[in-house]
């Protein structure tokens, strides 16, 4: 993975979003069926869950929302060596809270307290999003956290890199690009080192777009 195809992965999400996340749902099915996973039953009432949540994302459908918690878990299924229930179950749930009308006393109860509470910590408050102090303290928080939050936060900005270039707010570009470097990059190099040199090379080519 340290060579990407930088246009052709940010021409599939633009492609993703245009056709309403078509295709993600039976992506995502195939790669946990061919996964070595063995306990797949949790892991498919939360991908069932995951899409009768009622999204709210500014200027996107629920279906084209939905392509990239898909995608965050097909990748989780790839790139983490040791994946498991919980680590796929978080990439396909760590922002229900942040952007789905989803209670927390139903996700404790069909998930448990501990992917409740990842997806607690992995939740930004966005009304303090470019706070420098409350940033240090949110990304400290995903490095303390128990289990798999420091490689589902790698892995959503990995996906979400592709698409900066997208915004049209040049400031909001290279904060974003500086956040990742600061903080998302040296984690992949603990969690996801394979990733990390790709990473750089997304928020290049992000610079460019």
């Amino acid at each position: 993975m340290n060579k990407i195809n930088f246009v052709e992965e940010r021409n599939l999400r633009i492609e993703s979003l245009a056709n309403n996340g078509k295709g993600s749902k039976e992506s995502f099915y195939n790669e946990l069926m061919q996964s070595k996973l063995g306990e797949k039953e949790l892991i498919l009432e939360a991908f069932n869950f995951a899409q009768s949540i009622e999204y709210d994302h500014e200027g996107l459908s629920k279906e084209s929302y939905l392509a990239h918690p898909l995608r965050v878990a097909s990748m989780s299924l790839r790139y983490i060596d040791d994946a498991t229930q919980n680590s796929t179950i978080l990439a396909l749930l760590h922002n229900i809270f942040e952007v789905g009308q989803v209670s927390r006393k139903i996700v404790k109860e069909k998930f448990g307290v501990l992917i409740n509470d990842a997806i607690s910590t992995l939740t930004v408050n966005r009304e303090l999003q470019w706070d420098s102090s409350y940033k240090e303290e949110y990304y400290s928080k995903i490095r303390s956290f128990p289990g798999p939050a420091m490689e589902i936060k790698v892995l959503d900005k990995f996906d979400n890199i592709f698409l900066i270039g997208q915004n049209p707010e040049e400031d909001i570009r290279i904060k974003y690009i500086n956040e990742i470097r600061k903080y998302i990059i040296p984690m992949a190099e603990i969690v996801l080192p394979e990733l990390s040199e790709a990473f750089e090379y997304a928020c290049s080519m992000g610079e460019k777009s």
